[in-house]
This record gives structure tokens, C-alpha cells and sequence, in this order.
């Protein structure tokens, strides 16, 4: 496989693990916004600790994906230079950006909350 097809499988990986997260983000904010106590959910969803459990399994399988064409484009553009394009970079960032933010709010709120 050429070094550009590679780039590409690895942006695909990127953007598949970036895509599951989102959507199940998509799903909690609208658990969370249009359900409203005391009337028929308008939301499906599970019971919290069912909610809990799906949410880490997701994150889990984000990373495993996302993680893996996050470094296989690395390597690829530090190895091939000319690889180097703005919408991998855009990519990088973006995952970067979404699996980071839980990962930086569990340390925050684990550090002030200790008492």
C-alpha cells in the first residue's frame, strides 16, 4: 500500500473513532435536553448505570480506534514529510480535542473534589 493510501486509512480511522463518541455525546445531550420528568421520554435511554457502562465502552473503543490512526498518521507524516496536509492535521486536533476534554475533566474534578 502506498504512503498516500495509508494517510488516507489512517484519517478514515480517525474520523470513524471521532464519529462513534460524538454521536453517543449526541445522545446524552439529548437524554439530558429534551426528556422531561414526569412525561414519557421522548429520548430513548437506558438506566443510569446501563448509560454509565455504554459511555465507557465507547470511549474505550474511540480511543482503541481513533488512537491507532492518530499515531499511524504521525508516523506516516514524520516519515514522508510531503504527506503532511491540512485536513490530517485538522483531524489530529480535532481527536486530540475530543478525547482529551473527558480525560482533562476527570483530573479536574477529581483534584478539587478531594476533601
Amino acid at each position: 500500500m502506498t504512503p498516500r493510501h495509508q494517510s488516507w486509512v489512517a484519517n478514515l480511522l480517525m474520523v470513524v473513532g471521532g464519529t462513534l463518541w460524538i454521536a453517543m455525546m449526541g445522545w446524552v445531550i439529548a437524554i439530558f435536553t429534551l426528556n422531561t420528568p414526569g412525561e414519557s421520554p421522548r429520548v430513548a435511554m437506558l438506566d443510569p448505570i446501563g448509560m454509565v457502562g455504554l459511555i465507557i465502552v465507547v470511549y474505550v473503543s474511540t480511543i482503541v480506534v481513533s488512537g491507532i490512526g492518530f499515531l499511524w498518521s504521525v508516523a506516516l507524516t514524520q516519515k514522508y514529510p510531503n504527506l503532511c496536509s491540512n485536513v490530517a492535521f485538522a483531524l489530529r486536533a480535532l481527536i486530540g480535542v475530543v478525547m482529551g476534554l473527558p480525560m482533562l475533566w476527570l483530573a479536574f474534578t477529581s483534584v478539587f473534589n478531594m476533601s
